[in-house]
């Protein structure tokens, strides 16, 4: 990891000292409802865990959405980043 983004990852995750860790190999659907879980019983979140079940292609952000399970058309909630990477074309131009 370069030295600007882990100064970005450690200023934008708060310390989980005392959370217990989440489980090993989970899917990033499964972790995500486990987090929201603990957080919305417990107001605490739960350690990362060091791997998930599989390497997962993340290079342009992540995207959250809280849907009903009666009703996929009910969304409660929707949140996510963008990670815009720019790299040289063949001419030199920068793309987005």
């Amino acid at each position: 990891m370069s030295r600007v983004r882990s100064a970005i990852h450690r200023r934008s995750f708060r310390s989980f000292s005392g959370a217990a860790r989440a489980p090993e190999k989970l899917h990033p659907a499964a972790l995500a409802r486990l987090a929201l879980r603990e957080y919305l019983t417990s107001g605490t979140l739960p350690q990362p865990p060091r791997e998930l079940d599989a390497e997962y292609p993340a290079a342009g952000g992540v995207w959250i959405s809280l849907r009903s399970k009666d009703n996929v058309y009910i969304r409660y909630g929707r949140d996510g980043f963008w990670q815009i990477l720019l790299q040289k074309s063949v001419e030199g131009h920068v793309r987005g």
